[in-house]
């Protein structure tokens, strides 16, 4: 068995809690059942895909306890009286019901998870990784604030981020693309006002390269 990559938070054992403070994409690999205190790794990860035939329970109730530490991570992504049942009840549900309540992201067949899985993470790490993890560490740390203590935190975190570096390598190549489609519909303005639109106009292609970097996955 394969360890887990998953840093860890000094003193602190818990990798459900290193996970949601890793401030990186985590995708969700589920291949089999998820039950009890796994259900915290689940929620905590950015995203999660099943298998169609995956089934998920907090099957405390059953044996006479409940799921307290479960529910920090459960009713985070879960609606609170969908939530809420499937504590009291302990009753399993299916990978169908689990998608629409939000505990996945999405099912899939068995055969098509390593290729769905390979896809998702390939268009994260195409995307600008410095503001990615700042944006989901304003995202953790807001998910505890009140509406008024969260909009001018977020304010103060979004111009931060358009004074980084990803922001501005982004808003400069927007600028230059901008500039040459301008100058393109210019071209063939003229082309049609001369009448030759059998001219050939110049294709326009980003050059710029994409930015990746290694994601997280949870085995």
């Amino acid at each position: 068995q394969e360890e887990s990559n998953v840093p860890r938070i000094e003193g602190s054992d818990d990798i459900s809690m290193s996970i949601r403070h890793l401030y990186k994409p985590v995708i969700c690999k589920i291949q089999g059942s998820v039950h009890a205190g796994a259900l915290l790794m689940v929620t905590n990860c950015t995203h999660a895909i099943a298998v169609e035939n995956a089934k998920f329970s907090a099957p405390e109730i059953l044996r006479g306890v409940w799921p307290h530490m479960v529910m920090a991570g459960l009713f985070r992504v879960m609606p609170k009286r969908a939530g809420l049942d499937f504590c009291m009840r302990g009753q399993a549900i299916d990978a169908k019901k689990a998608e629409e309540w939000g505990l996945i992201n999405e099912s899939v067949p068995n055969d098509q998870l390593d290729e769905r899985v390979d896809s998702l993470a390939s268009d994260l790490a195409n995307l600008a990784p410095g503001t990615m993890q700042f944006g989901l560490e304003a995202y953790v740390n807001q998910d505890g604030m009140n509406f008024d203590e969260a909009l001018p935190y977020l304010g103060k975190k979004s111009a931060e981020t358009f004074a980084g570096p990803d922001a501005q390598e982004g808003i400069s190549a927007f600028n230059s693309n901008a500039s040459q489609v301008s100058k393109f519909r210019i071209q063939e303005d003229l082309f049609n006002r001369v009448g030759r639109k059998d001219q050939t106009m110049p294709r326009m292609m980003s050059s710029d390269p994409p930015i990746s970097e290694r994601l997280i996955r949870v085995p």
